[in-house]
């Protein structure tokens, strides 16, 4: 009998439409289920047929309608029909929003017969079925296995087929539910998964015994959907059987020398065990042990957790692995079996391991004494580089013409990363050459790199440390060298142009103090010209005029009646006056006080000259330590005190005069203060230039024209100070010439 019913991913879970409960040969009790109507057989494809599209028309997801028989289900589930088999991906479908029914019905199981509407996507290795709805048909026989066929085995094209296939049990992984296997079929390896149920008593004596499994072939298959490796489940405890036990207890197998465990053979071993010996030079708990014997060595892979230690005698039983270029054992099981002496390394370089192969290629015969493949040996390099890497680090060296990367684990790594490039080292390490061939390209050359697997950070020894001066220090000593040279350049260029500026003003300032003396020396003579002038002609007639008139005043005092005496005395009188003045300023033009004369004393006979006759105290105080002064700061300050004085004595009927001549420390300064006790005056209120006056104007540009600072104070009554600081009265600045030279030109057009 047949019953249907539809399990849709939009409705499971929901309330039942309707109950139907049948019974089959097949099916004792049938679940309930939903009832649909019966499939349009017209719709109908072949699974072989969705297989077959282009990966462009796959890309597109067309729909699909497929029926067949569930051979495999877990999360996802499996389906095969009369053409081929293909896999039922709900999870993915799930993600993309086509199944919302969560994980297929557990009535889904191996031998239902379901039928499918959904889509098609590129997936993975082979295309798998994206589900909408989902039919459940009822039971129906398994398809037949495919007979084994290695082609088709290993190169995935029985991917989601039922296959049957013997091999050889290589190593027995025991998990809760399943069983996980490594069995050799045509002398190549792959996995199965096989219900715990099928095998009673101890897993492990499988491994060697030959069995015979019918299940569902799959595919391990990379991110690009390449197959890597086939895979079989064994769900049917009907479907594991051992064919023949294993021959021997595994340290039983027959032995094979170390060295020759991939040589010439009449019999082959058909992928059962063999055991050999060797002396272990390195140990990797559960994942390698490296046994040596002579020039040869082989890596054994096994998961047997003991430590050995370098020096200890052992026996191994496993797998013949010819994957890489020397054959080694694979699955295999280690036991010690005496102690010695670790080996000492062979002192051979890389260039000399090469050479030694490529000579042997090039003979086509066996190399001599031996490839030193998985052999320890010692030799010198030179660290070119180290990098950090996710399992260790790796030491680039260099070893002649040999370029040798050195693999390094994580904790010896960290020991060693305190070396520097161009360290030189001495390396001790086992060799892994990789030199591939293939059907069609044997080896012909052997290329001048190697890598080796170091033991231990003491393996590499420092020999001698890189010199200081690397080349990227040298490097960047260059660049700062070159920095400083084009420093030292500009530098060199900046005061060539900063001393030609400064001699430029050098020159223009020797050259302004030339006109300036020169017009300075200029304006003395015109002065001294102009005093011989008025002392040889104006100040003798003068003088004569007021000799005359004494004599008439004098000689006919009885004979002139009296009002004209009167106005000869006055006008003998006012000549008199006219003379004194005169005299003076014939004084203060050919005035030059003597450089080894001191201010202080040209002072005290300016004052002594000014108040002849005039009944007025004069005093002159020196205050800090005095030093000369230049004769033209000299000059002016005279003519300050001069000017000075005269106001005192015309303007203000001064009685007293006191000039104070004060040093600052150093000499660095001069204070002159001429203070007088007469009427005083309103500061700023006195006539000035505008009405004919240029006294006070003219000591203002006589102390400015010196650098320095003039000051008057003076209150009605109070009397008047005028004082004068000037900077430097040792020496005369260039500009302070030109200023100078300024004010005498003035006076001299004055005069």
């Amino acid at each position: 009998m047949e019953h249907g019913s539809v399990i849709c991913g939009a409705c499971r879970g929901r309330q039942w439409m309707r109950v139907v409960w049948l019974a089959c040969a097949t099916v004792p009790t049938c679940a309930p289920l939903v009832a649909w109507g019966p499939a349009k057989a017209a719709d109908l494809q072949p699974i072989a047929d969705i297989r077959a599209l282009p990966t462009e028309e796959l890309a597109k997801r067309p729909a699909i309608h497929i029926r067949g028989v569930v051979t495999w289900s877990d999360h996802n589930f499996i389906m095969q029909d009369e053409s081929a088999g293909i896999y039922v991906n709900f999870v993915f479908a799930e993600q993309l929003g086509l199944w919302k029914g969560g994980l297929p019905p557990a009535e889904i199981q191996p031998g239902v017969e379901v039928e499918i509407e959904g889509s098609i996507d590129p997936g993975g290795f082979s295309p798998p079925v994206l589900p909408q709805t989902v039919r459940v048909l009822g039971m129906k026989p398994l398809p037949e296995p495919r007979p084994f066929n290695a082609e088709q085995f290993f190169s995935g094209a029985d991917d989601c087929q039922r296959a049957e296939v013997s091999g050889v049990v290589r190593s027995v992984r025991e998990g809760d539910r399943v069983l996980s296997l490594v069995v050799e079929a045509a002398g190549q390896p792959f996995g199965a998964e096989v219900s715990r149920d099928a095998v009673p008593g101890d897993p492990q004596r499988l491994v060697d015994a030959v069995v015979r499994m019918t299940g569902v072939t799959t595919t391990m298959f990379n991110t690009r959907g390449e197959w890597l490796l086939p895979r079989m489940f064994v769900t049917d405890p009907a479907g594991f059987v051992v064919v023949e036990p294993a021959r021997h207890a595994p340290f039983d197998s027959p032995h094979v020398p170390l060295t020759a465990l991939g040589r010439f053979r009449p019999e082959p071993f058909g992928g059962h065990m063999i055991r050999t010996e060797g002396t272990v030079i390195h140990s990797l708990p559960t994942q390698a042990v490296f046994l040596q014997d002579g020039a040869g060595g082989v890596r054994v892979d096994t998961v047997t957790p003991e430590k050995f230690v370098p020096g200890d005698r052992v026996e191994v039983a496993g797998f013949l692995d010819r994957r890489g270029r020397v054959a080694s054992l694979a699955d295999a099981l280690v036991r010690k079996i005496g102690s010695g002496t670790p080996l000492a390394p062979a002192d051979i370089s890389p260039d000399e391991v090469v050479d030694v192969n490529a000579a042997a290629i090039r003979a086509s015969i066996m190399a001599r004494p031996g490839d030193y493949e998985g052999c320890l040996i010692r030799f010198p390099a030179r660290l070119l580089e180290l990098h950090a890497t996710h399992d260790g680090g790796v030491l680039m060296l260099g070893a002649g013409g040999t370029a040798v990367t050195a693999l390094v684990q994580p904790d010896d790594f960290a020991a060693l990363a305190r070396l520097r490039p161009s360290s030189e080292l001495s390396v001790t390490g086992i060799v892994q050459t990789d030199w591939p061939a293939g059907p069609g390209n044997p080896v012909r050359e052997i290329s001048n790199r190697m890598q080796v697997l170091v033991r231990t950070a003491a393996d590499v020894v420092l020999v001698r440390a890189p010199s200081w001066w690397t080349p990227q220090r040298l490097a960047i000593a260059a660049g700062l060298l070159a920095t400083l040279a084009a420093a030292a350049t500009a530098w060199a260029v900046s005061l060539r142009w900063e001393v030609r500026r400064q001699t430029a003003i050098a020159v223009e300032e020797e050259a302004s103090r030339r006109a300036a003396a020169l017009e300075y020396e200029v304006a003395l003579r015109e002065r001294t010209r102009i005093a011989a002038d008025l002392h040889d002609t104006l100040l003798q007639t003068m003088t004569g005029i007021g000799y005359q008139l004494k004599f008439c005043t004098s000689g006919f005092d009885d004979a002139v009646p009296s009002e004209m005496g009167e106005h000869l005395g006055t006008a003998e009188r006012l000549v008199s006056h006219a003379a004194r003045q005169l005299r003076g300023t014939v004084w203060s033009l050919r005035s030059m006080p003597d450089v080894r004369q001191p201010l202080a004393d040209a002072v005290s006979s300016l004052l002594r000259l000014l108040v002849e006759g005039r009944g007025v105290q004069v005093s002159v105080e020196t205050r800090g330590e005095s030093c000369g002064v230049h004769e033209t700061v000299a000059r002016q300050l005279l003519f300050v005190v001069q000017e000075a004085v005269l106001n005192a004595l015309h303007h203000g009927a001064a009685k007293t005069v006191a000039v104070t001549l004060a040093f600052s420390p150093g000499a660095t300064a001069l204070e002159m203060a001429v203070r007088d006790d007469g009427r005083g005056f309103d500061v700023g209120l006195q006539p000035g230039p505008g009405l004919g006056h240029f006294g006070i104007q003219g000591m203002r540009e006589r102390v400015e024209s010196l650098d320095g600072d003039f000051e008057i104070a003076s209150t009605p009554g109070s009397g008047t100070t005028v004082t004068a600081r000037v900077p430097h009265p040792e020496r005369l600045p260039a500009d302070v010439w030109a200023k100078v030279g300024d004010v005498e030109g003035h006076e001299r057009g004055d005069a």
